[in-house]
């Protein structure tokens, strides 16, 4: 693993201020990429419209976001209210009731985008939409969430 960290010229110092330093000017060139990407968006996207050339930079920014999102859960830091099951029960039901309105307006958003249903079926494919976007969203919100919570009970012990 260390061989490809120097590849990639991350380098394990001894001096925590040089370690700092270094991770400091990672983040900001991930910064300085991700803003690339969204300016890409906008001027081929909107500007020249040409909206098929634009997919790469839109998976470059999903991947930032993701693994973001996902590095900030192992470092014990995606919800720094969560500290015992208690305070993790409390922010999940917090979460739930915003899981339950995103998902209704998702829903609606996407019928009247579609147009209304004419069929049974069609009117069966919205609570399904519902019900499909919310447990998905509450899913990865308890997961990311228990992972931190776990990361969080390792170090005060």
């Amino acid at each position: 693993m260390s061989k490809w960290l120097e590849f990639f010229g991350i380098k394990k110092e001894t001096d925590e201020r040089v370690q700092q330093q270094g991770t400091k000017v990672f983040f900001e060139a991930g910064i300085f990429v991700f803003c690339i990407a969204i300016l890409d968006i906008i001027v081929r996207g909107m500007v020249l419209d040409r909206l098929a050339e634009w997919g790469f930079s839109f998976f470059i920014i999903g991947a930032y976001l993701v693994y973001g999102i996902i590095r900030m859960a192992f470092a014990g830091v995606y919800d720094q209210d969560i500290y015992d099951e208690t305070s993790f029960e409390k922010k999940m039901r917090k979460h739930t009731l915003e899981h339950l309105l995103i998902s209704l307006f998702l829903s609606i958003i996407t019928t009247v985008h579609d147009g209304m249903p004419h069929d049974l079926m069609g009117w069966m494919e919205i609570p399904v939409k519902f019900c499909c976007a919310f447990l998905a969203m509450q899913l990865v919100e308890w997961v990311l969430s228990r992972i931190s919570l776990r990361k969080i009970k390792k170090e005060l012990q």
